[in-house]
């Protein structure tokens, strides 16, 4: 008759050859005597959406079939006391908007360098936060709140970036080649001197002085006169520095 038995292990290698997510295990304190290479190697017992392979030293739970004790399956998790529940823990560190954890919710994943996965199950509020205090949240409603500490960007397929904005440098910069902003009033402030650019103002310039109509005198207004034709062309040249101006905002 099969039956299973319920261990702790330690990790001795995770370099699956097959790369099926497999770890070699030393089950104590049955194998504690057992040379390296004789060790059997454990499968994970794991949802079909995850991966993360144990590190060598780590200790975990193996389930076991007995009596021959020919098959090993392990669970991805380190065995803790009631001290060590990581609840506690996460909802001191998890600082996310307005979002405050509840037991038992949210449901999350802590990774050793410090960052968290979460997701409430019960309003659907989810989100990740990096160890630096950068994250991404989506609230109840799907509404979207992203806090950046160091830098935020934004790039297309390209990898050419659109949007950039350096926290250290208190700067930000919107790159393309066509930026179009439809609003029914758009404000500007900023503390200091605000540059404006007016390379488009130049292009218009430049479609009006080919269609200036000059008169040869007193009387009607004559023909349309093209480029070099038109005296005023003279300015194209001046329209072409029209680049940008420096203006004092409030």
């Amino acid at each position: 008759m099969v039956d299973t038995i319920f261990r702790v292990a330690s990790v001795i290698s995770d370099i699956d050859p097959d790369k099926l997510g497999r770890i070699q295990v030393r089950v104590l304190p049955e194998m504690k005597d057992v040379k390296d290479d004789e060790l059997p190697w454990a499968m994970p017992l794991a949802l079909d959406t995850e991966h993360r392979v144990p590190k060598i030293g780590e200790q975990l739970y193996v389930y076991i079939e007995t009596p021959f004790w020919s098959n090993f399956w392990y669970v991805n998790e380190t065995p803790w006391s009631k001290t060590k529940y990581p609840f506690a823990k996460m909802k001191a560190e998890l600082k996310v908007a307005d979002y405050v954890p509840e037991y038992p919710q949210p449901s999350f994943v802590s990774y050793p360098s410090g960052s968290y996965d979460f997701e409430d199950e019960i309003t659907g509020a989810m989100g990740f936060m990096h160890k630096s205090g950068t994250y991404v949240y989506f609230d109840k409603d799907g509404k979207l709140d992203i806090m950046y500490t160091k830098s935020f960007k934004i790039h297309d397929k390209d990898n050419k970036y659109l949007v950039t904005m350096d926290t250290d440098a208190d700067e930000m910069v919107i790159s393309g080649k066509n930026i179009t902003i439809t609003a029914d009033k758009v404000k500007v402030k900023a503390g200091g001197d605000f540059v404006a650019l007016f390379t488009p103002l130049a292009k218009i310039l430049k479609k009006l002085l080919t269609h200036i109509h000059i008169s040869p005198g007193p009387g009607p207004t004559g023909p349309a006169l093209e480029g070099s034709q038109t005296p005023l062309s003279a300015l194209s040249a001046d329209i072409d520095l029209i680049k940008s101006t420096v203006m004092k905002t409030d």
